[in-house]
């Protein structure tokens, strides 16, 4: 009975919803391009001789992760930005940046969590509760910063303005990807 009385209340204007589902299609539409502009990134380290090279691996393998968070990162702000200033009229430009410390704990999170339900390790209580103060911490910071700017809330004109815009960008994101794949 619980179970059904919660669905009930998750609605499509649920903004959380929308959040989750636009990142997700914006990110499975875009990936192409992303992929293609990451490799371009690094189409340089590959002319360098392997004698230069080889140290650099691990680098390489680093720097590239923390791009590839970055990008999806910035990605899924851009997508969530018109909702933010539709909904909360705040616009927090340092967000990306934050989320690579939440990329990196919240699959940890959620593994440590199945593994303490499958289980029941009470010693995992502990690390859970530390990483999960962590994350309130971050987006608290994240909220009171100079770097969340709070911003007159925009219409519903403005935000379909934003969107369309934002879906000719993913579109051409696409374009360029499959473009690319065809050489």
């Amino acid at each position: 009975r619980k179970l059904l009385d919660y669905s009930a209340s998750i609605s499509f204007s649920d903004s959380g919803f929308i959040y989750s589902y636009m990142v997700v299609f914006a990110l499975v539409f875009a990936w192409p391009g992303i992929t293609k502009i990451q490799s371009a990134m690094f189409e340089r380290l590959n002319w360098l001789p392997r004698s230069k090279s080889e140290g650099r691996h691990l680098i390489r393998k680093v720097v590239g992760a923390v791009i590839s968070v970055l990008v999806v990162s910035m990605l899924a702000w851009f997508t969530c930005a018109g909702i933010s200033l539709y909904h909360g009229a705040r616009l927090c430009l340092i967000s990306p940046i934050l989320n690579l410390p939440v990329a990196v704990l919240l699959p940890l999170i959620l593994l440590l969590c199945l593994i303490k339900m499958l289980t029941g390790a009470v010693c995992l209580a502990m690390p859970l509760v530390w990483m999960m103060k962590t994350l309130r911490v971050l987006a608290e910071m994240a909220a009171e910063s100079t770097w969340c700017l709070k911003i007159s809330q925009i219409s519903s004109f403005e935000l379909l303005l934003y969107y369309l815009a934002w879906i000719i960008v993913l579109i051409v994101l696409r374009k360029f990807g499959r473009t690319a794949e065809k050489y």
